[in-house]
């Protein structure tokens, strides 16, 4: 990535020194809120962020469907019958 931004016609100083210019900003006036902190704020935290359920999603689609060993089988039709 960075040899190809190296090719772009960017004054990389005036980004640099921008982007100090924005963090003292941030720091001094304090980051402003966002849409998923008010959305999250609004639950108090009686479920998960937007990002988190979307993460868990991903999760559980990339996880390959749980084996049934055998020994498994027998626990689950020995306590079927009590």
């Amino acid at each position: 990535m960075l040899p190809k931004a190296k090719e772009l016609a960017i004054d990389f100083e005036a980004l640099g020194q921008r982007m100090l210019d924005r963090k003292k900003q941030l720091l001094k006036d304090g980051i402003p809120p966002d849409a998923e902190h008010a959305m999250v704020a609004k639950t108090n935290g009686k479920t998960d962020s937007p990002m988190v359920a979307a993460r868990q999603r991903k999760a559980a689609k990339a996880r390959p469907p749980a084996k049934v060993t055998a020994a498994r089988k027998r626990k689950t039709s020995s306590s079927a019958g009590r």
